[in-house]
């Protein structure tokens, strides 16, 4: 009986053990986690965009051939505006960061204020 306990102790810690890389990786960073700064933007103000895959490759498999960088305006909006693209990027093979700079043009800025 102390056996089967022991064994049944056993198997419960390697399972969490098991289980703790994906608790540190939510669902949501699956294809990974972009932060922008600083937050508020005017025209002429520099911009900085970084992107973490760490998550998506190590965890979920999804290894990013490219990625683009779109500011997308609402369908409801005052009329159909085109999609902005700050960037597009191929990055290396086995890149976890990118993070790069982009000003902010008074076209980007009309496009925010209109949000």
């Amino acid at each position: 009986m102390k056996f089967f306990a022991a064994a049944a102790a056993i198997s419960s810690l390697a399972a969490l053990v098991a289980a703790a890389p994906a608790a540190s990786c939510p669902e949501a960073t699956r294809y990974g986690v972009v932060t922008v700064s600083p937050t508020t933007v005017a025209a002429g103000d520099t911009v900085t965009i970084k992107a973490d895959f760490t998550c998506a490759v190590q965890q979920f498999n999804h290894v990013p051939t490219y990625t683009d960088y779109v500011l997308k305006v609402p369908v409801n909006n005052n009329g159909y505006e085109l999609p902005y693209v700050l960037a597009h990027h191929e990055p290396a093979a086995g890149t976890l960061n990118e993070e790069f700079t982009v000003q902010a043009s008074y076209l980007l800025c009309a496009a925010l204020v209109t949000l």
